[in-house]
């Protein structure tokens, strides 16, 4: 250290100590000259521990010292470097003699160039500024958003001294505080697990506006704000929930449209808000979007145009891994008992205390109270276009589903300080705002801690990654997740439809719980198979599932004549399973008289190539050599556990998560 001695060389000493500290997960401290690498790797170097700058007060004198830096990272997102001292000081204190007062450096106000320094103060600056900086402790001093191999500066750290200020050694320590920015969340590559009741904010890949996703009450992961895609935007696969590239180019936005069942229309007002208060009756949110272009064309799996009652369209202006909340999913109008109940929007507004067991819609505010402006499901009353009209801003809410109630008609949810409807129409032709839900698979599910974190009854929609079919799953009383719906892996639906027809699926270990890969055209017909104990069979059912015989729900691996094993795989997605026969009487215990929350249908099974009308399902469990345990419903009342159903018998599947 240089000391200053009194009467020799009359001199101020400024001694600058850095030391750098890396801030993440694990925190690594070094001293300077060091490189250290964390995960995403992330480097500091300094070329000097300190550095000295020696002034003659007898006369006023200005100095400087540079200090380069280099920071190297492969974090996507940067970094950001910060420099504090202790104790947040910002003044150079004068150690030199300890009997006395201790003397200080204070930093100067900011804006001073070389020229027009302040005396007795001291600053510094980066080499991409004029202007010296006030020091703060904390403040930033170098950033980066993206990845770099290398980002140099030069920090000048300078003082100006006159006779008035005490000779002396002033000093301090700087510590460089380095972190890596958080990494960004895309829309389009989300994992279910990051989805909390917590609001997440995330990007859209598509033109990287940020939005809030959020689990809400209803155990789906939705969008908390509303989606604002500009009008022109063309949705390719690899981004938008679309099927292939170029699939479907948004038309361009306009304020005057919205007047025809057959064009889309986009508006996107420039009001990027999502704050109630600034939806007027006069100042319309964010972006609105007629049903066509919503649903991207209106169109099934097939390439059909969706014009039925109670029909899904396929795919959506929301990103790629989302999609619209439907109506209803039954194939049939929404307002048929219980057909509303199936879709997403009954369940989000029952999950926010809506009464809609017996109608589709409740005279009550209770939704707008529990889920609209400033909650966290923050449901907007955006209003709407009709033609060039703006109408009911700041009075009611719409949303668009997926659901179609005609050519010219289509389901939304509309809620007001009134009412709540779960599966209010409107003509097609009219503008509303979207929301998106992601798309929760069967196996995404099944490799979470989901399962222990639902609560009791609070259900979710899930895709079967094999086939794009969609179920209802539920936490039932006995703590186990079920499905809600039957299996129909083979037959040829989409997520709106089961199918009535065979198609081959190639299950393998990756996405189905069997050891090697099955192929569901080995199985047979079983209107044509009889009573074989040792070929798979299976019928698909147009609207509620699929049969299997024993050796086909096993895919092939419980057969023969005789055969006491339990069996350890089946067709159930990954991560789910059969449940075993202790389990399916432990349901049946609980909730046998009172069945609903199973929603289980009677259905015709196959029986010896004859029909029978009740529900029957399959558990992993040998009752003997050719029979199994099952769970079955009863003239529309009651669940009920048996013990002796022969291997033959064509029942229904649903799993259980593991």
């Amino acid at each position: 250290m240089l000391r200053c001695v009194r009467n020799l060389f009359p001199c101020v000493c400024i001694i600058l100590v850095f030391a750098f500290l890396f801030l993440g997960t694990p925190t690594h401290a070094a001293d300077l000259n060091a490189s250290v690498g964390i995960n995403p790797s992330l480097t500091l170097t300094l070329p000097t521990s300190d550095l000295n700058l020696s002034l003659n007060p007898a006369t006023t004198t200005f100095g400087y010292k540079d200090l380069p830096i280099s920071i190297s990272t492969n974090n996507e997102t940067g970094y950001i470097m910060t420099v504090t001292t202790a104790d947040d000081n910002t003044n150079l204190v004068n150690t030199s003699d300890s009997s006395v007062v201790l003397e200080t450096l204070p930093t100067l106000a900011g804006g001073y160039t070389d020229s027009t320094f302040v005396v007795n103060k001291w600053g510094y600056k980066n080499g991409l500024s004029n202007n010296y900086f006030p020091f703060t402790s904390g403040a930033t001093v170098l950033e980066n958003s993206t990845y770099t191999n290398e980002d140099s500066t030069t920090l000048r750290f300078a003082s100006k001294i006159d006779y008035m200020q005490e000779e002396g050694t002033y000093s301090t320590t700087f510590s460089f505080n380095l972190v890596v920015n958080p990494t960004v969340t895309y829309m389009q590559d989300m994992s279910p697990s990051l989805c909390t009741s917590t609001p997440t904010t995330v990007i859209d890949k598509r033109d990287n506006k940020e939005y809030t996703v959020t689990r809400l009450a209803d155990g789906q992961c939705w969008m908390t704000s509303d989606l604002n895609l500009a009008g022109g935007t063309t949705l390719n696969a690899d981004t938008s929930d679309v099927p292939t590239d170029n699939y479907y180019a948004l038309p361009a936005s306009s304020a005057t449209g919205f007047s025809s069942d057959t064009v889309p229309y986009v508006y996107n007002t420039g009001n990027e808000t999502t704050n109630q208060a600034d939806c007027t009756s006069t100042q319309p949110c964010n972006s609105y979007y007629s049903w066509l272009a919503a649903t991207a064309g209106g169109k099934d799996a097939s390439g059909t145009a969706v014009t039925g009652s109670g029909y899904n369209a396929a795919y959506s202006v929301c990103p790629k891994g989302w999609r619209l909340p439907t109506a209803t999913t039954s194939n049939a109008p929404a307002y048929t008992s219980p057909n509303w109940k199936t879709g997403d929007l009954y369940k989000l507004a029952t999950a926010y205390g809506a009464n809609l067991e017996s109608q589709h819609y409740q005279n009550s505010a209770v939704f707008l109270n529990n889920a609209g402006p400033g909650t966290t499901p923050n449901f907007l009353l955006a209003g709407g276009y009709s033609g060039s009209t703006f109408r009911n801003g700041g009075s009611h809410g719409n949303y668009w589903s997926s659901s179609s109630l005609s050519s010219s008609e289509a389901h939304l949810l509309t809620f007001n300080s009134s009412y709540i409807y779960s599966a209010n129409y409107s003509s097609r032709r009219d503008g509303y705002p979207v929301r998106c839900i992601l798309k929760e698979t069967m196996q995404d599910f099944g490799n979470t801690d989901a399962k222990t974190t639902m609560v009791t009854n609070a259900s979710r929609t899930l895709t079967d990654s094999r086939d794009g079919q969609e179920y209802t799953v539920k936490k039932l009383g006995d703590g186990n997740v079920w499905m809600t719906k039957d299996l129909a892996i083979g037959c040829n639906g989409t997520a709106a439809s089961y199918g009535g027809s065979r198609i081959a699926r190639t299950l393998t270990s990756a996405d189905t719980n069997i050891s090697s890969t099955w192929d569901t055209s080995t199985a047979t017909n079983l209107s044509t198979l009889g009573d074989s104990l040792i070929t798979p069979g299976m019928e698909c059912d147009s609207t509620r599932g699929a049969w299997y015989n024993y050796a086909a729900v096993t895919a092939g691996t419980i057969t023969g004549a005789s055969n006491n094993t339990n069996a350890t795989e089946d067709i159930c997605p990954k991560g789910w399973r059969l449940p075993t026969g202790p389990e399916q009487s432990n349901l049946a215990t609980l909730i046998g008289s009172s069945p609903s929350s199973y929603a289980p249908v009677t259905k015709p099974i196959y029986s010896n190539k004859t029909t029978a009308g009740y529900a029957d399902w399959w558990s992993s469990t040998a009752s003997d050599a050719t029979k199994r345990y099952t769970i079955y419903y009863y003239n529309n009342a009651s669940l009920v556990y048996y013990s002796n159903d022969g291997r033959h018998f064509g029942f229904y599947v649903r799993c259980i998560a593991k």
